[in-house]
């Protein structure tokens, strides 16, 4: 019998209380967001937006730390 693995699941993003999560834009990436082009931290990303720019390596958690 074969089977397969699943994929790794990301961890969801914290959420904010308003709703949204808050994510930090690496550099030299910008995100465009709420009518205009931004970088640096976003308060209140919608959870499916913020994950998807974690995806593709634009953005990370706020909070998430990197080995120097």
């Amino acid at each position: 019998m074969m089977t397969t693995r699943s994929g790794r699941k990301a961890k969801p993003a914290q959420s904010d209380s308003a709703g949204g999560v808050t994510v930090v834009v690496l550099e030299p990436h910008a995100v465009f967001f709420d009518g205009e082009q931004r970088t640096g931290t976003l308060h209140n990303v919608p959870a499916d937006t913020a994950q998807q720019w974690i995806r593709h390596r634009w953005a990370e958690r706020a909070g998430a730390h990197k080995a120097p």
